[in-house]
């Protein structure tokens, strides 16, 4: 998998509830030396409380959720490619969508333009 950190950042005091959902697309890199036919997605989502964030995970950050997907998705159709050292993968492109939901942020991972999983953030209170 690719490591690749992104940065969706709200600032207290921001009015969410009329916020669009932001969308931003990511891609997974799965090495094929096994044909791979099907893949299950799994990121774990942050949150920091510092009025500013900082760049690179630190002990203000926390993990808040894994977002999964409910069942493995077909890649077959995902062209495998090579590498400048000969190995082979697949670069499998998907969508993660944040968007508020009353007082909770829903989270839904897109593949091939269908909903493949989904997870709440619920803030304390």
């Amino acid at each position: 998998m690719c490591n690749v950190i992104q940065r969706l950042t709200a600032a207290q005091g921001d009015n969410l509830s009329a916020a669009k959902p932001v969308r931003h697309t990511w891609i997974t890199s799965l090495c094929c030396d096994v044909p791979q036919l099907s893949h299950e997605f799994d990121s774990d989502i942050y949150a920091c409380r510092a009025r500013a964030p900082p760049s690179r995970i630190d002990s203000t950050v926390e993990k808040s959720c894994r977002l999964q997907s409910d069942h493995p998705v077909d890649i077959s159709a995902v062209a495998t490619v090579k590498n400048p050292e000969g190995k082979t993968y697949k670069d499998v492109e998907h969508e993660i969508e944040m968007k508020v939901i009353g007082t909770a942020v829903e989270f839904v991972i897109r593949f091939d333009g269908r909903e493949v999983g989904r997870s709440q953030l619920v803030p304390e209170l």
